[in-house]
C-alpha cells in the first residue's frame, strides 16, 4: 500500500484541527447557555469551580502514544486577548506509554516542541511549558492517588489561568457527555480530571497584600535586546523572575524585578485575616519603603499606591490574583506582554541593584525593632508622596513634624549627657518654654546644628508659623527645602543605629 503524500496528510491534520476548534466553539457555546450564574466579573462560574466565561482562551497540549492519549487544557480569561481564542499544540508522537507519574521526564525531552517552536510562538510555547512543569510538579502525587478527581489550580501566570487533564482523547466525546460530566457532583467521568467544590481536593492559601511599587521601578540590571530581539521583538515577560524571597519583620515577602511585590499579612493557610493586621502589614510596608526612600530613590507610600488583598499558594508559588480594578497595576502587567522597547523602558524605570536591594532588606530587618523609627519613616514617606502629587501643604507640615522631632531628640541626648539628677529642673528644660527657636539656637552653640541649618530652621519655621496662625500659602520651594531636611536628620538619626 502506497503511503499518502505529506501534502495530504498536512490537509487532513489541518481539517482535524479545525473540526476539534469547532467542537470547543460549540461546547463553549452550549455551556454557557446552560450555566446561568453570573459572578462579579460579568462571567459565568458553574458549581463545580469549572470556568468558561468570557474572556476566554483555551491552550491544548496533546500527547499521544499508541496506547493512550493524554490533554492539558490550560483555560485562562485575559483581557488582552479575544474571547475563544482556541490554540491546540499536537498530537506530540510518544513512543511509549504515557505515564501521567514519569511525565516530566516527557516535558524533559529537547525534541518535543521543537517543530512548533518558531519565531512567532517561541515565547508561547516556553510559557506554555513551564505551566506544564509547574501543573506536573505540584500534582504528580494527586494525579497518582486520586485518578478520578485529581484537579489542581496553577495560580497566576499572567493572569489567572486553571487547567483541565484529560486521559484520552476528549474530541472523541459527545458535547452533551461532557457538559454533564461537569455538572455531576460525585460520579465524575473516569478519564476527566475536574475540581469541584464537593471533592477532597483542598489547597493552601496565605493572605498577601500586594501590588506594584510606584514609582515604576527595576531591581537588578535592565534588560538587554539581541540583534534578533531588536528585529522581530521580545516580550518583556521574557526578562521578569522573582529575584527575592524572605522576611520583613517575620512576615514573608516576595519581589520580581519588575517591581510587584507582595507581604504576607499572616501566616495563616487559610487565606482570613484580622483587620488590625492589614494595618499593620501597611505600616510595615510603609516603613520598608520609606528606608528606600532614604537611600535615595523615588518611592510612593502604600497609600499612593496600587497595593491590594490577594492570596498566595505555597503550593504552586504563586497569586491567585495580580491586581484587581487598579488602573496603575493593570497597565503595568500589559506592559509583561507587550514587545519591551529598551530606551523607552530605561526612562520609564528607576533601577536598583540586587545588592542594594539586600542591603536594604537587611537595614528594614535590624530597625524593625525600633517603634518610633517605624511611625517617623510612616511619615516621611507619605511627606514624599504628597510632594510627588504637588500636595505642598500636607507634605511641608509632615516633613515640619519631623524636623521638630530631630531637634528634641538631639536636645532629650544632650540632657542626658549632662546627668541632671534634679527632676524639676529636667521637666522645665523640657517644657514648653525652651521653644523650637530655641532649642534650635542651644543646639547651634553647642556644635549639634551647623550654622546653615540653624539658617534654614529659622526661614522655615517662620513659614511654619506663618501658615499656622495667618494662613500665608507654602510654596513648592519651601516645601522642598522642609523635606530635604527632614530627609538629612532621619539618615542621621537612623545610621547612629545601623
Amino acid at each position: 500500500m502506497k503511503s499518502l503524500p505529506f501534502l495530504y496528510l498536512k490537509q487532513i491534520f489541518k481539517m482535524n484541527m479545525v473540526k476539534n476548534k469547532d467542537w470547543l466553539f460549540e461546547l463553549i457555546n452550549l455551556y454557557r447557555n446552560d450555566v446561568k450564574t453570573p459572578t462579579d466579573i460579568n462571567g459565568f462560574e458553574l458549581n463545580t469551580g469549572f470556568d468558561l466565561r468570557p474572556p476566554l482562551q483555551i491552550s491544548i497540549l496533546w500527547f499521544e502514544s499508541e496506547i493512550n492519549n493524554i490533554q492539558f487544557f490550560l483555560i485562562s480569561h485575559s483581557k488582552e486577548f479575544p474571547d475563544k481564542q482556541i490554540n491546540i499544540f499536537g498530537p506530540f508522537k510518544i513512543q511509549n506509554k504515557i505515564d501521567i507519574e514519569n511525565f516530566e521526564t516527557i516535558l524533559n525531552t529537547e525534541k518535543l516542541f521543537k517543530h512548533i517552536k518558531d519565531d512567532q510562538n517561541e515565547n508561547l510555547i516556553d510559557d506554555l511549558k513551564e505551566r506544564l512543569f509547574k501543573i506536573t510538579q505540584n500534582n504528580i502525587k494527586l494525579l497518582a492517588n486520586e485518578p478520578r478527581n485529581a484537579f489542581g489550580n496553577s495560580g497566576v501566570f499572567y493572569d489567572m489561568c486553571h487547567y483541565i487533564i484529560y486521559e484520552g482523547n476528549i474530541f472523541n466525546n459527545s458535547i452533551t457527555k461532557i457538559i454533564q460530566a461537569f455538572h455531576k457532583t460525585k460520579e465524575i467521568s473516569r478519564n476527566l480530571y475536574i475540581m469541584h467544590k464537593e471533592l477532597p481536593l483542598k489547597y493552601e492559601m496565605i493572605p498577601f497584600f500586594a501590588g506594584y511599587i510606584l514609582p515604576p521601578i527595576w531591581f537588578g540590571e535592565y534588560p538587554k535586546l539581541s540583534i534578533t530581539d531588536n528585529l522581530k521583538g521580545k516580550k518583556l515577560r521574557g526578562f521578569i523572575k522573582r529575584i527575592y524571597e524572605g522576611e520583613i519583620a517575620g512576615k514573608k515577602i516576595i519581589i520580581e524585578n519588575d517591581g510587584y511585590m507582595g507581604i504576607a499579612i499572616n501566616d495563616n493557610r487559610d487565606g482570613q485575616f484580622e483587620n488590625k493586621e492589614l494595618y499593620d502589614t501597611i505600616k510595615i510596608l510603609n516603613f520598608f519603603f520609606g528606608i528606600i526612600l532614604l537611600k535615595g530613590y523615588k518611592i510612593q507610600s502604600i497609600q499612593t499606591s496600587d497595593f491590594s488583598y490577594t492570596t498566595y499558594l505555597p503550593k504552586s508559588g504563586y497569586f491567585t490574583q495580580t491586581y484587581r480594578n487598579h488602573s496603575k497595576s493593570e497597565k503595568l502587567f500589559k506592559e509583561r506582554n507587550e514587545n519591551l522597547k529598551i530606551k523607552e523602558f530605561i526612562k520609564a524605570r528607576n533601577k536598583i541593584s540586587t545588592d542594594e536591594l539586600k542591603k536594604i532588606i537587611d537595614n528594614t530587618n535590624k530597625l524593625i525593632q525600633y517603634d518610633k523609627i517605624i511611625d517617623l519613616l510612616g511619615i516621611f514617606i507619605q511627606s514624599y508622596s504628597n510632594l510627588s502629587k504637588n500636595e505642598i501643604i500636607q507634605s511641608f507640615i509632615l516633613s515640619w513634624t519631623l524636623i521638630e522631632e530631630y531637634l528634641n531628640y538631639i536636645w532629650e541626648s544632650l540632657l542626658e549627657g549632662k546627668n541632671i539628677s534634679n527632676s524639676k529642673r529636667i521637666d522645665k528644660l523640657k517644657g514648653r518654654d525652651f521653644t523650637a527657636s530655641i532649642i534650635s539656637e542651644i543646639l547651634n552653640i553647642t556644635g549639634n546644628i551647623d550654622n546653615n541649618e540653624l539658617k534654614i530652621l529659622n526661614r522655615l519655621r517662620k513659614k511654619r508659623n506663618a501658615f499656622m496662625h495667618d494662613l500665608k500659602p507654602i510654596n513648592y520651594k519651601i516645601a522642598v527645602e522642609s523635606f530635604d531636611l527632614a530627609l538629612n536628620y532621619l539618615q542621621k538619626r537612623i545610621k547612629k543605629l545601623l
